[in-house]
């Protein structure tokens, strides 16, 4: 239900998906629709979340921490109980919001490391780092979508795309367009098991 989480229900909807929305407030979503499904549960609870994704085809990833910060471990145990939940019920494919810090960089290793990434990312990256590690150790077929600043703006459908880097300059791109980039992505062989730069 957060911004990137309630376009991806809306496009979803608008492309004639059945979608099964998992929130912990369904007040926050505000969207009624004859295919979708609200799911009213927590991601730190491993039965919940197997409930709500059980015979799901896809499961998208949109968990963001910005209502627990500093406290940002609702990434990493979020992902490995819908890593838990995925593998009990046979799904093969997730793809996760995450930001671009963990993305490779050609003088420090990884963007995160640069000497002026932001100390306010540190936490969050940190543990997107963790759901990357624990993604790294399962057989189903993961995308990390990697996004820099991250505005509410239009959709655009216009953005670049890049395997384990951020795109050349790329500063920001849209939570719109985020959303767009996964659901136009949902199938697409050469984003699985890798994270995916996204920007202008």
């Amino acid at each position: 239900s957060g911004r990137v989480g309630k376009k991806l229900v809306e496009y979803a909807l608008d492309d004639k998906y059945q979608v099964a929305a998992f929130v912990r407030n369904p007040d926050n979503l505000k969207i009624k629709h004859t295919n979708l499904e609200i799911f009213i549960g927590d991601v730190f609870n491993t039965i919940e979340v197997e409930k709500a994704i059980k015979g799901k085809d896809f499961v998208l990833s949109a968990l963001s921490g910005r209502s627990t910060k500093p406290d940002y471990s609702v990434l990493s145990v979020g992902m490995k109980n819908i890593i838990a939940g995925m593998e009990k019920s046979g799904i093969q494919r997730v793809i996760s919001v995450a930001g671009a810090g963990i993305l490779d960089d050609p003088e420090y290793g990884l963007r995160r490391n640069r000497p002026k990434y932001p100390e306010i990312f540190k936490l969050v990256s940190a543990e997107n780092w963790k759901v990357y590690e624990a993604l790294q150790k399962t057989s189903v077929n993961w995308t990390m979508v990697c996004a820099p600043e991250m505005p509410e703006e239009d959709r655009t459908g216009i953005y670049r795309a890049t395997n384990d880097y951020l795109p050349i300059d790329g500063k920001r791109i849209s939570a719109e367009d985020v959303a767009d980039f996964i659901l136009k992505n949902l199938e697409t062989e050469t984003t699985y098991k890798k994270r995916v730069g996204i920007a202008y």
